[in-house]
């Protein structure tokens, strides 16, 4: 849709994804919880025009100035990450203006990667890894938590194991986490019909854990554009 843009005024430099209609963006507001998904209608380093995914009843409408962070991947399937301010909100669309590439701000993004692996979510305490827990998909990860998909009801606030392997043959990895966001149909096209999406946030990620997550997501990233260029 767009050229990668450098934009460059009173010695500060950005550089702003390049980015085409209809790519899926993440929103998240007041802290690091996804707030919705959307897609985008027009861009231009001075204005983002998100509007409903196919399937979406409609946006949450968001007050004025507020600030929002973007997560998505640009062509070529390089994660970033935008804040921006709130200059129209509805049920239909969301304008944002005053946009920034956070990785232009020097702090270090946390994208959430589209990886659409196979999981299991486990009862706090069951720390047997030959414990067979229920099943899910996860659809996006990042090391602050994961959007999943799954046939089984889960409630807002109940923490969980999630364990999962990034890519095959990078070995099993599990986190403690809680169920923040939940109960919304999944959309068109899922795997498995009557799935519901679920917002997980990590909790009591050691620095150790988090690291390795963060090589997997690198690792898993890199294994796809291989395979997506052969």
């Amino acid at each position: 849709m767009e050229n990668n843009l450098v934009i460059q005024e009173d010695g500060w430099k950005a550089n702003f994804p390049k980015l085409y209609v209809n790519a899926p963006i993440t929103v998240v507001y007041r802290g690091k919880n996804a707030l919705c998904k959307a897609r985008v209608a027009r861009f231009t380093p001075w204005k983002l025009c998100l509007c409903r995914r196919p399937g979406e009843l409609e946006l949450p409408v968001l007050p004025d100035n507020a600030e929002v962070r973007l997560h998505g991947i640009s062509e070529g399937g390089i994660p970033f990450v935008m804040a921006g301010m709130v200059s129209e909100s509805s049920r239909t669309q969301l304008v944002l203006s005053t946009l920034i590439p956070m990785n232009d701000l020097g702090r270090r993004a946390c994208p959430r990667q589209f990886l659409c692996r196979p999981a299991e979510l486990l009862p706090v305490g069951v720390e047997n890894d030959d414990e067979v827990g229920f099943p899910c998909q996860i659809m996006d990860i990042s090391a602050n938590g994961a959007c999943i998909h799954t046939p089984k009801v889960l409630k807002e606030g109940v923490p969980y194991r999630l364990r999962t392997e990034l890519y095959d043959g990078a070995g099993s990895i599990s986190f403690r986490c809680q169920v923040v966001r939940g109960g919304y149909r999944a959309a068109a096209g899922a795997s498995v019909l009557n799935q519901q999406e679920y917002g997980l946030l990590f909790a009591e990620l050691s620095e150790r854990k988090r690291r390795r997550l963060e090589a997997d997501l690198i690792d898993a990233l890199e294994l796809e554009k291989k395979i997506a260029a052969q």
